[in-house]
């Protein structure tokens, strides 16, 4: 996930995972998942659907649920729906993967939400006429990923029909290096999102920005504050920077605390409760590719140590973690690292399930 034009870094860790796929073979047969619960762990994780999960269908994916079981995911976000040529679904209608996805997960009691489509357009040309339009509060157009009305409504259609679908992840990923002043362009782009309530008001809105560091932790939940005060999604999922090598998980942390201190206090009217603060771990540690090279972005799974700090400094401010991806990085199946990381994750979740545990209240940072 993110940087600075993040929707490309996701496409290209997405022809990675495809990659990685050829792994297992080398590693022998799958190991046996049992499930197993780890609350003060990864509740969550992003999915991304490579070529070879795209030709998966239900059967295939009834079987991949018992790896989430097995790190204790109850939650899953579906990265994107479908990229520049359509839905998913219309491109591989043999398999119909994000629905085989949808399913198969229901199935599991794993709830699901649905990415939009890859779109090129955010966050690139931020300087043009249009977004010094927006800037100047114009009315917003309709926000890129939602062009295609067909395909929205299929989407829209497919959450709304099954009951442990969550909502909407704006994919379009979102960071600060506009400074302040780029906040009010942030918030026609979400403006416009809000088609997607109207469509399905029982269902919730979520994103995944990034902080660049350019912004104090302050002054980053200053950029925000107006976004959250007028709830134009319910969840905030703040990608932590760590695998990338932008900041460490203390500074995450950071940034965590100061938007927690400008989230809406109180349940808002009708009794829908405040927008949650997540943390999105990332499993894995880049090595090359931007900012690092100008090499094509790879990343190997991280080692445990790293995953470990993230738990213990975000999971004390966030109300919930989301792997940066389990699927990708954490899978035993994968390679060897990915088993290495696997099974630190899996004793530190074993053995946090037998010590007693200490009681802290989460939301208010020390």
């Amino acid at each position: 996930m993110g940087e600075a034009g993040g929707w490309w870094v996701a496409l290209a860790l997405c022809a990675a995972a495809a990659t990685a796929a050829g792994c297992a073979s080398a590693l022998g047969g799958p190991p046996a998942f049992s499930p197993r619960a780890c609350p003060p762990g990864i509740a969550g994780s992003f999915l991304q659907l490579a070529e070879s999960d795209l030709r998966r269908d239900r059967t295939g994916w009834d079987g991949e649920m018992a790896f989430f079981g097995a790190v204790g995911v109850t939650e899953l976000v579906v990265q994107f729906t479908g990229d520049a040529h359509g839905p998913y679904d219309r491109q591989y209608p043999h398999t119909m993967p994000v629905r085989s996805v949808v399913h198969s997960a229901a199935a599991a009691g794993i709830k699901v939400w649905l990415g939009l489509h890859a779109d090129p357009r955010w966050p690139a040309n931020t300087t043009t006429d249009r977004d010094i339009s927006l800037a100047a509060g114009a009315p917003p157009p309709v926000a890129p990923p939602l062009d295609d009305v067909a395909a929205v409504g299929e989407l829209v259609a497919l959450c709304v029909q099954t009951r442990l679908c969550q909502g909407f992840y704006l994919s379009s990923e979102i960071d600060d290096h506009g400074g302040i002043a780029d906040s009010p362009r942030v918030m026609a782009y979400l403006r416009a999102a809000q088609v997607l309530r109207r469509l399905a008001p029982d269902k919730r809105i979520s994103l995944a920005p990034f902080f660049t560091t350019m912004l104090s932790p302050d002054e980053h939940a200053q950029f925000w504050q107006p976004m959250l005060a007028a709830h134009l999604f319910d969840v905030l999922m703040l990608q932590d920077g760590v695998g990338v090598g932008r900041a460490s998980s203390a500074t995450a942390r950071l940034y965590l605390e100061a938007l927690r201190r400008v989230l809406p206090p109180t349940p808002l009217v009708g009794g829908t409760a405040s927008i949650q603060l997540w943390a999105v771990v990332e499993l894995f540690r880049q090595v090359s590719g931007p900012p690092i090279d100008d090499r094509a972005f790879s990343a190997r799974p991280a080692p445990f140590q790293q995953v470990e700090r993230s738990l213990a400094e975000e999971g004390g401010v966030a109300d919930k973690m989301i792997g940066f991806s389990a699927p990708d990085y954490m899978d035993p199946r994968r390679s060897r690292d990915a088993r290495r990381l696997y099974l630190g994750y899996r004793d530190w979740c074993e053995a946090r399930s037998v010590a007693p545990q200490i009681s802290t209240t989460r939301g208010k940072p020390s």
